[in-house]
């Protein structure tokens, strides 16, 4: 059993927050993968207005993760190589999303189910967490190497024409 004694009610919703927090940090990994390759564009001034640079973001944001993942990496290598862990996160990611909760349709039934899917969504989380972390760390560091700050890229953005 849990920690503590939850009610049926209370143990889904421990379930459902568990999801919440898995998804809020899948998507804070595909937007941080978005950043990088819009920081890359920015470094290569490849928008001169902002709607450009709008307009990319829109493109990037309905792009698949792989073709993403994919751009980033057949432009630049990292040491250590965060592939595995990129493409590991992409592959929980599609699986969470699409297979995940049907998949484990009998184990939610029951309190020893609900606790088994806590933990992996637990994990699952975790794995998120740090594809986010490692790609905020990247987008830092590609940053400081082409010498952008956050006050360049916002004044730039500020005065690109609409």
């Amino acid at each position: 059993m849990t920690e503590q004694q939850y009610t049926e009610k209370e143990h889904d919703q421990q379930v459902y927050t568990a999801t919440g927090l898995a998804l809020r940090w899948a998507q804070m990994f595909e937007m941080e993968v978005v950043n990088i390759l819009f920081l890359y564009s920015l470094a290569k001034e490849t928008f001169s207005t902002r709607k450009q640079a709008e307009e990319f973001l829109y493109k990037k944001g309905i792009q698949p993760l792989r073709h993403k993942l994919d751009e980033i990496f057949k432009r630049v290598k990292f040491e250590p190589d965060l592939r595995p862990t990129f493409y590991e996160a992409l592959e929980k990611r599609n699986y969470f999303v699409h297979q995940y909760f049907w998949n484990r349709m009998e184990l939610f039934m029951n309190v020893n189910g609900r606790d088994q899917m806590i933990t992996e969504l637990k994990d699952i989380t975790d794995l998120f967490y740090s594809a986010y972390t490692f790609a905020i760390i990247i987008t830092d560091l590609y940053a400081k190497q082409v010498g952008l700050t956050n006050e360049i890229v916002q004044n730039d953005l500020l005065h690109m024409k609409q």
